[in-house]
């Protein structure tokens, strides 16, 4: 803004505690929070419909979205790329080549079936694109334990028919039937409940031969099912597990917490 009340830093917009708070950088015109003046330093929570202004009524912001804020890939041309509070899929979600996700590790890229720290930037088919993530969320329960999640699939007696429920706490979250990458899920139910150490981690050449499908093709049936299941405790950073500079991966439920109905 070009207006001489308003500092160079004058207030930010932060995330915190699952919610939006405004936060007066000691300004020395004052922010102001629905016509009342804000404290210089002080934090104050934003609720969808509030009204911030700066210096004065004249330049004036409301907040339209309350809700989390989003991962986000700016490239040199064209628009953003938006993806959820937990993955970003690049070059979009229709083709997902690259996916940026928020695990237990923090934010990690998954790019040919490895998976790195995520950079602040990646290069895709000689375009660059920046990445902005969401800062972490204030608890990250662990599957099965914490958060009280469980999964439980029925199978029909010739595999071709398999039903994916997802339960907390005895109720029933989600039910989801005919999608092939519900299959994919089941065969890393099974690897997870049937390892001698219950640990589950399977190649994925050798995953992709068992499902009789390209490498490609499963990362894409893999993007698919965490899609499916977002917004369910950040199940989608933590429904397929993949061990870092490696290309092994696995259910992230422990063998307590599948439940698996053949036939």
């Amino acid at each position: 803004m070009s207006d001489p009340r308003v500092s160079a830093t004058h207030a930010v917009l932060v995330w915190e505690a699952g919610g939006w708070h405004l936060r007066d950088l000691g300004s020395r015109n004052g922010t102001f929070l629905n016509g009342e003046l804000v404290a210089p330093g002080a934090r104050v929570g934003l609720r969808p419909g509030d009204r911030v202004s700066v210096a004065g009524p004249d330049h004036g912001f409301t907040l339209v979205d309350g809700t989390a804020p989003r991962a986000l890939a700016t490239g040199v041309e064209g628009p953003p790329v938006a993806g959820s509070e937990d993955l970003l899929a690049l070059p979009s979600a229709h083709q997902p080549h690259l996916v940026v996700i928020r695990t237990p590790l923090g934010w990690m890229l998954e790019r040919d079936g490895t998976t790195t720290p995520a950079p602040a930037s990646v290069d895709l088919d000689g375009v660059g694109w920046a990445l902005e993530l969401p800062p972490p969320p204030d608890h990250s329960p662990t599957l099965g334990v914490e958060s009280g999640l469980t999964l439980g699939f029925r199978v029909s007696p010739d595999e071709e028919y398999v039903e994916l429920e997802l339960w907390q706490s005895g109720a029933l979250q989600g039910r989801w039937t005919g999608k092939r990458h519900l299959y994919l899920l089941l065969t890393l139910a099974r690897l997870r409940r049937d390892s001698h150490d219950d640990s589950g981690w399977v190649d994925l050449e050798e995953l992709a031969r068992m499902l009789r499908m390209a490498p490609k093709t499963v990362d894409v049936h893999v993007f698919r099912a965490r899609t499916e299941l977002a917004g369910h405790e950040g199940l989608a950073g933590r429904l397929v597990e993949r061990r870092p500079g490696t290309r092994l991966l696995r259910l992230g439920i422990r063998p307590g917490w599948i439940q698996v109905s053949d036939g």
